[in-house]
C-alpha cells in the first residue's frame, strides 16, 4: 500500500476525475485505491485537509471550491473549457458547479425574501 501525505493522495484522486468530486467520495476512493492508511473519520480529514489548504495557501493551493463540498484541482480548472451554466446538469447530488457564488447569495435572499413577504402582508 502506498502511504502517501493526504495531499497527495487528494491530489491523485482529483487527477484521475473527469469531474469534481465531493469530499466524501475523494475519501472513499483514497481507502478504494489504497493510496494511504484512512484511520476512522478518512472523510472529515480529506474536508481538513482541502479546507487548510485554501486558507493557508489561497491562490497557491493545487485545490479549488467548485460549490460546497466539492473539489477540484486548481489547475484543471483553469484549464476548462467554459460552459453556460445552462448546460450543466442540475441534479440533486451535483448542483450545477459553474453558478457563481453571487447568483448563490442572490437566490437564497429572493428565497428569504419571499418568505417575509408571506409571513408580513404590506399595507
Amino acid at each position: 500500500m502506498p502511504d502517501l501525505g493526504w495531499k497527495e493522495a487528494i491530489t491523485e484522486i482529483l487527477k484521475e476525475s473527469d469531474e469534481p468530486l465531493h469530499y466524501t467520495e475523494i475519501a472513499e476512493r483514497i481507502a478504494h485505491e489504497q493510496l494511504r492508511a484512512v484511520g476512522a473519520t478518512p472523510a472529515a480529514s480529506v474536508n481538513a485537509t482541502i479546507s487548510l489548504s485554501l486558507k493557508d495557501d489561497g491562490e497557491k493551493s493545487p485545490f479549488v471550491r467548485v460549490v460546497r463540498g466539492y473539489y477540484d484541482l486548481r489547475q484543471k480548472e483553469a484549464q476548462s473549457i467554459s460552459v453556460a451554466p445552462s448546460e450543466l446538469p442540475e441534479t440533486p447530488d451535483y448542483p450545477s458547479i459553474k453558478k457563481s457564488k453571487m447568483e448563490e447569495l442572490m437566490d437564497e435572499l429572493k428565497t428569504k425574501l419571499l418568505h417575509v413577504r408571506e409571513a408580513v402582508p404590506l399595507p
